[in-house]
């Protein structure tokens, strides 16, 4: 028996359709939930509860009145801080000054003395037809004159009683010998002022060198003639 040969044929091949793929639909997306409204941001409505937003303005008026407070301790601490330093630079200052015036009130002292001895020279000098003794006046009144510059440089003032005004003590020396007077109204009256005082702020450095009646119980004045004769004699 001969082989029998297998022949295939084209209906024993199923057939192969094309199937179109249908698309997936998308699942619709999840509702979100709703966000809260930020109360912070211009033109969203507050939906806070009545008590909740009490309870913020009552926090936010006591953080406003906390600070209030704060800001007026530290106005009253830099008030009372100024105040201090003002005290302080007061007192610097008076001490300053204080000090400055034990340091050169006793040279300046010294110099008014020399200035005042110098005076008295002066006029000493002055009586003398003598043209030494007047050149010797002309010299010394120059070197007087450059001293009294250098203590006003330091604050110190010249001054001089009037004639007739009353004597001082404490700023007016009384010039030997006295002159008497039974005149109570003459008591203490200045005739003559021989060389001026110096002060500085108030205070005498040297007195001025007068001359001033002494009342005497009792004297009988001289007259006029006689009594100026007398002074001439004196000087």
């Amino acid at each position: 028996m001969a082989d029998e040969v297998f022949i295939p044929s084209f209906d024993d091949v199923p057939s192969e359709e094309p199937t179109l793929e249908q698309p997936e639909t998308p699942e619709p997306p999840a509702e979100s939930a709703p966000e809260e409204p930020v109360t912070n941001d211009p033109g969203t409505t507050v939906t806070a509860v009545p008590e909740e937003l009490a309870a913020r303005l009552d926090s936010m008026d006591a953080a406003l009145a906390q600070l209030g407070e704060l800001f007026r301790k530290k106005i009253d601490r830099t008030a009372f801080e100024e105040d201090v330093l003002k005290h302080n630079s007061a007192e610097i200052e008076r001490y300053r000054s204080g000090v400055y015036e034990q340091i050169m009130t006793p040279l300046l002292k010294r110099v008014t003395s020399v200035v005042d001895a110098m005076n008295k020279t002066l006029a000493f000098l002055v009586t003398s037809e003598d043209e030494a003794a007047a050149q010797q006046a002309e010299d010394l009144a120059v070197y007087r004159d450059m001293l009294v510059d250098v203590l006003c440089d330091f604050g110190v003032t010249q001054f001089e009683p009037e004639v007739g005004g009353r004597f001082e003590s404490g700023r007016h020396t009384l010039a030997m010998p006295r002159i008497l007077t039974g005149d109570p109204a003459k008591r203490g009256a200045i005739i003559e002022v021989l060389s001026p005082g110096y002060e500085l702020h108030g205070n005498v450095l040297d007195p001025a060198y007068v001359r001033a009646y002494t009342y005497k119980k009792g004297y009988v004045d001289p007259e006029p003639e006689q009594q100026q004769d007398k002074q001439d004699e004196q000087a």
